[in-house]
């Protein structure tokens, strides 16, 4: 079995909106053997408006690699030595 990451498009009907919303996401898609899908996650790891708007935030998020760290516990940027 393989995976690999792909965008999705949902549309969702919602009970007190008149008009369905549409969400693109990127979600863990897997595979068989043969290369049919086997199964994809239940929650997209990132979601946006348009697939214009996913790559942005993509764009950004690989930005984010080359900054420092941040300590979640006390907010302050730290050096991590590899």
């Amino acid at each position: 079995m393989s995976w690999n990451y792909r965008i999705t498009k949902e549309i969702k009907h919602h009970k007190y909106l008149h008009e369905p919303e549409t969400i693109y996401g990127i979600r863990e898609v897997y595979y068989y053997e043969n290369g049919d899908i086997s199964g994809i996650s239940e929650m997209p790891d990132i979601i946006a408006e348009s697939v214009d708007e996913l790559k942005n935030i993509l764009d950004r998020m690989t930005e984010c690699c080359d900054k420092p760290l941040i300590d979640y516990n006390t907010g302050e940027e730290i050096q991590e030595v590899n």
